[in-house]
C-alpha cells in the first residue's frame, strides 16, 4: 500500500477523513453523546492486519462510551470474530468503519449497561504484582469480612466470609499465614455512573465516591466500621450487573502514611487515624473471584451440582478418569472406594502417575483433585467395599449417584442389588484391545433395566453377557508374569472414552433428564487379524467400527420383571 493511499480508500474521504501522516487518517464520527474525533491507523501490512480506530477527543470518554480502552482504542472486533479476505481491502475497511459507527451510536442506556460489564477493566491498576482472591459469597448483603495474607503461589490476600471457610480451603493448598487484615464487603444493588478514575483516589475522594454509589445506610455502616477498625483496610465493592451475569467485584486498598502523620506503625489511635489519612492514596486492585458460584459456572460446570453427591466404587483406570470429570462438573461431594495401591504397570492408563505408585489410589486422587479443585469435597475410603460395613453402606446409599467401575460384573451385580441405593446407578466397563466399551445408566433403582438383565443363560457356556462385543467364551486377558500378572489389555484413550460416556450420563441423571435405563455401547478399530476378527460378536459386527449406539435396556431379569408388574 502506498503512503499516498488517498485514492484507494474513497470511503474514508466520503466520511470526511483526511490522510494526516503515513497510514494514519483523522476525522470525526457521530456518537450517542455527540461528535467525537477519530484516528484510523492502517498497519503497514494492511489488510493482513486489521485497521485500528482510536477516539482522540479530550476527556475520559471510556467511562461514558463502551468498548473503548484507556488509550482511546476502540475495540470493534474480537480476535476470533472476523475472517479477513485480503483480496478485498476496501470491503474490510468498510466493514470496520460500519462496526465502529454502530458502537458509537448505541443509546446511552445500552452504553452504560455495557460499561458496567467493562468496569473491572477501567478500575484495575496494573502496576501491582500482588494477587488478590475472593472466596466470598457475592450477594446483596454488605458486611465485614475476613482477609488473610498468603505468600504462595503469589504474594497477596485472600478474602472469605469466615475463618472456617479459609481453613477449609487452606487444607488443600496450605499457604496462608496468620496475619489478618481489616476488610469490608459493600454491595451495590443498582447501576451507577462509572467514576472518572484516570488517576488515583485520595481517601477523602474515595469516601465521597462510596457515598454516591451506595445506599445511605450501607455507606454509613461502612464508614462507621472503617473508623472503628482503622487503616490499612480493604473494601470490596460488589456491583450488581444489569443482566443476569455474576456480580462484578472491585477492590480498593486504603493505606496510611504513619510517619508523615507523626506516628509509629501500629501506634495511631483508630479514633483519629481515618481523619489524619484523608489525603493518603486509595489503590485500585485487581481481584479474582475463586468462589464456587463463579468458578463453576465460568468453567463450564453446573452450579446446581454443588449440592449433589456421588460415590465411585473402583478407582482404576476408568474410575480415576470418572473422578476427574465429575469433579470438573461441579459435584460437591465425591466418595471414592478402592482398597488397592496404584501399581507401576498401570500408570500409562491411570489418571495418577508414577509418583503415586504403591500408595492407595483413592488417597492420591483425593490429594490431586483437592489441590486442583478445592471447591470439591473428595472423601477417600482406602478399603475394599464390604456390604456388612454399615458405615460404608450408609455413605453409599445416601448418595445421589453411585458409579461402579470395577470391571467385575459379578461383584457389581451383587452389590447393586444388595445396597439400598436411593439415587441413580451407573456401570462402566471396557472390552479388551480397544474393541469398545459400555456404560449402563439407571436413573432410579425402582426403574426396571439393571446390570443383571444383560446376563442370560447359555446352554453351552452358562451365563453370558448378551451385549458383549466378543463371542461367548472368548478370553482376551493377557499375562506378562504368570497368573498373578493377568490383565485386560486396553489403553488410556479407551479408559478416557468410557469415563467420558459415564460422566455425560451422570450429568443427565443428576439433572433429572434420564427417565429410563439406558445402555450406551461403542466400538473402536475392529480391523484385527482374521484370527481375532472371527471372535467378534454379532453385535460388534452389526455396529461396525468406530460407531456408537444408545438403546433402552430390555427387561430380562426376574427382579426387573417383578418391578414392572
Amino acid at each position: 500500500m502506498a503512503d499516498d493511499c488517498t485514492p484507494d480508500y474513497p470511503i474514508l474521504i466520503d466520511h470526511g477523513f483526511r490522510l494526516a501522516k503515513s497510514h494514519t487518517w483523522t476525522g470525526q464520527l457521530d456518537s450517542s453523546l455527540g461528535v467525537v474525533d477519530i484516528e484510523i491507523k492502517l498497519p503497514p501490512d494492511y489488510p493482513q492486519s486489521l485497521p485500528e480506530f482510536y477516539l482522540i477527543s479530550e476527556g475520559d470518554w471510556f467511562t461514558r462510551l463502551a468498548n473503548i480502552e484507556r488509550s482511546g482504542k476502540i475495540c470493534w472486533v474480537e480476535t476470533d470474530d472476523v475472517i479477513i479476505d485480503t483480496s478485498r481491502p476496501k470491503d474490510v475497511l468498510a466493514e470496520a468503519l460500519g462496526r465502529v459507527k454502530g458502537l458509537l451510536l448505541r443509546e446511552p442506556a445500552e452504553q452504560m449497561s455495557e460499561i458496567q460489564r467493562e468496569l473491572v477493566a477501567y478500575w484495575e491498576d496494573k502496576t501491582t504484582i500482588k494477587c488478590f482472591r475472593s472466596l466470598l459469597t457475592a450477594n446483596e448483603r454488605s458486611r465485614p469480612i475476613v482477609a488473610r495474607i498468603h505468600s504462595q503461589p503469589a504474594t497477596g490476600v485472600v478474602f472469605a466470609d469466615s475463618d472456617e471457610q479459609l481453613e477449609e480451603w487452606s487444607k488443600h493448598l496450605s499457604y496462608y499465614d496468620n496475619r489478618k487484615i481489616n476488610a469490608y464487603y459493600l454491595a451495590i444493588n443498582s447501576a451507577f455512573p462509572v467514576p472518572r478514575i484516570t488517576s488515583r483516589f485520595k481517601l477523602v475522594d474515595f469516601l465521597e465516591f462510596v457515598q454516591e454509589i451506595a445506599e445511605a445506610e450501607s455507606a454509613l455502616a461502612f464508614e462507621t466500621w472503617l473508623r472503628s477498625k482503622g487503616l490499612p483496610a480493604f473494601l470490596i465493592i460488589s456491583v450488581k450487573n444489569t443482566d443476569e451475569s455474576p456480580r462484578t467485584l472491585l477492590l480498593a486498598e486504603m493505606t496510611t502514611n504513619y510517619s508523615r502523620h507523626g506516628f509509629s506503625r501500629g501506634k495511631v489511635p483508630t479514633s483519629i487515624q481515618v481523619d489524619r489519612s484523608m489525603s493518603d492514596s486509595v489503590n485500585r486492585r485487581s481481584i479474582s473471584r475463586i468462589d464456587s458460584e463463579y468458578v463453576i459456572q465460568r468453567s463450564g460446570g453446573v452450579l446446581q451440582f454443588q449440592n449433589r453427591s456421588a460415590v465411585i466404587i473402583g478407582c482404576g483406570s476408568v474410575g480415576s478418569h470418572i473422578v476427574d470429570f465429575l469433579a470438573s462438573a461441579g459435584i460437591g461431594r465425591i466418595d471414592l472406594f478402592d482398597g488397592e495401591f496404584l501399581l507401576p504397570e498401570n500408570i500409562y492408563r491411570h489418571a495418577l502417575g508414577f509418583s503415586e505408585t504403591h500408595k492407595f489410589k483413592v488417597n492420591g486422587l483425593a490429594q490431586r483433585i483437592g489441590r486442583a479443585l478445592p471447591h470439591v469435597n473428595i472423601v477417600p475410603h482406602p478399603e475394599a467395599l464390604r456390604l456388612d460395613d454399615q458405615t460404608q453402606v450408609a455413605s453409599i446409599t445416601s448418595a445421589d449417584l453411585v458409579i461402579f467401575a470395577t470391571g467385575n460384573m459379578q461383584f457389581e451385580i451383587m452389590a447393586s442389588s444388595a445396597l439400598n441405593i436411593s439415587g441413580g446407578v451407573i456401570h462402566a466397563w471396557l472390552e479388551p484391545l480397544g474393541i469398545g466399551g459400555h456404560v449402563l445408566g439407571r436413573p432410579d433403582v425402582a426403574k426396571p433395566g439393571c446390570l443383571r438383565c444383560l446376563f442370560q443363560p447359555d446352554e453351552t457356556l452358562g451365563i453370558r453377557n448378551v451385549k458383549s462385543l466378543v463371542k461367548p467364551g472368548i478370553n482376551f486377558k493377557r499375562t506378562l508374569a504368570g497368573c498373578a500378572g493377568t490383565f485386560t489389555p486396553y489403553g488410556k484413550t479407551a479408559a478416557v472414552r468410557a469415563a467420558t460416556e459415564a460422566a455425560d450420563l451422570a450429568g443427565k441423571i443428576l439433572a433429572n433428564e434420564l427417565q429410563e435405563s439406558l445402555l450406551i455401547s461403542w466400538t473402536g478399530d475392529l480391523s484385527f487379524p482374521s484370527a481375532l476378527s472371527d471372535q467378534l460378536s454379532t453385535d460388534a459386527i452389526k455396529l461396525g467400527p468406530f460407531n456408537r449406539q444408545s438403546s433402552r435396556l430390555e427387561v430380562l431379569c426376574n427382579q426387573c420383571r417383578l418391578a414392572t408388574v
